[in-house]
């Protein structure tokens, strides 16, 4: 039996970046692919850049579903994570212009914030130095 795992912010900064770059399909299956034991299923938004969710799910052998329009709450993390990036990228910021560097240290930012939700540690202690999700891989390293 798989256990669930959330992504990290690694992951879910890199995918919104390739997203916004027009090439999600191929590079989010190859980002997932190391921890596709752990990936049950994925919801997303109705975009355009999922209308290929098949090939995804294929590769990664999970469940796709989409989140119906206007109900975030069928998304509940994923909409707390983007308002925690949101203190880094305000919404008006144009992506074509945040660095690699301003993405990396968002990342680091992100995995090594404590949260109540995972009783005070980091996504980063869990994902990597817990025993629970013991990885010999870090999904996004820099």
């Amino acid at each position: 039996m798989r256990q669930y795992q959330q992504l990290t912010q690694d992951d879910r900064i890199e995918i919104y970046a390739m997203k916004q770059a027009g090439k999600p399909q191929r590079t989010i299956a190859q980002r997932l692919y190391p921890h596709r034991c752990r990936i049950l299923t994925i919801t997303t938004d109705n975009g355009r850049e999922f209308a290929d969710h098949q090939t995804i799910a294929d590769k990664l052998q999970a469940k796709f579903y989409f989140a119906q329009p206007y109900q975030a709450w069928q998304r509940g993390l994923n909409e707390q994570v983007n308002g925690l990036i949101r203190q880094y990228l305000p919404k008006q910021t144009n992506l074509r212009y945040v660095t690699d560097d301003q993405l990396r240290f968002i990342m680091d930012q992100m995995n090594h914030r404590t949260r109540k939700t995972l009783g005070f540690k980091t996504p980063y202690e869990l994902f990597c130095n817990g025993s629970r999700f013991k990885t010999t891989r870090v999904a996004l390293g820099s």
